[in-house]
């Protein structure tokens, strides 16, 4: 038990000297001898407890993605004329990384898996789907929407946690979730308009 005790502080250490070396300086990577150095811990003490620096990585990625998967609803109803709930998620989003700019840096630094953002909406893309294929998409056309609402969110986060972001993000939110998911219904009636003419 004090053995447990002990590696889950030494893990935290080092988990927090990492974070807060990225937040000193989010454009570079971090390595593990000035991770050491700023820990007060050897390297072995490190490989004890990490393959290395992007098992790290890997495992920060993982906890900051769970954190951001809470924030979904539960009930996705993606065909709503009002985008609440587009808006409730990207409000969500935006407004928790602006309190906790760690979690973009840990999705956002070179160590950093190249679609580790991704991965926060990719757990809601196969739901997403298939409700997007009983309005009237086919597959790619839904894997193509997908990357695009990807892309822009993830820009929208790097910008509220920019520590002078003052902007207004329940404004921010309401503005992005009402475009994407008017823009998404005028697709569907489209779509259906297109099916109905064929038949």
């Amino acid at each position: 038990m004090k053995e447990n005790r002990k590696t889950k502080y030494t893990e935290e250490i080092i988990k927090k000297t990492y974070i807060s070396l990225l937040l000193a300086n989010p454009d570079r990577g971090v390595t593990i001898k000035e991770l050491c150095r700023q820990a007060d811990i050897n390297r072995g003490t490190f490989y004890l407890h990490y393959q290395d620096i992007f098992a790290l990585q890997r495992e920060l990625e993982e906890e900051a993605v769970k954190q951001l998967l809470l924030l979904r609803p539960d009930n996705v109803i993606l065909d709503d004329p009002q985008g609440l709930y587009i808006i409730n998620f990207v409000e969500n989003v935006l407004r928790t990384v602006h309190s906790r700019p760690e979690l973009t840096c840990i999705l956002h630094n070179k160590n950093a898996s190249p679609n580790a953002f991704a991965e926060v909406l990719m757990q809601s893309h196969q739901k997403a789907a298939k409700r997007w294929m009983e309005l009237g998409l086919d597959a790619e056309q839904t894997y193509w929407i997908f990357l695009l609402m990807t892309g822009a969110l993830s820009e929208l986060q790097k910008e509220c946690s920019r520590s002078d972001f003052t902007g207004d993000i329940k404004y921010m939110a309401e503005t992005i979730g009402q475009m994407l998911s008017h823009g998404l219904m005028s697709f569907f009636d489209a779509s259906f308009a297109a099916n109905h003419d064929e038949s």
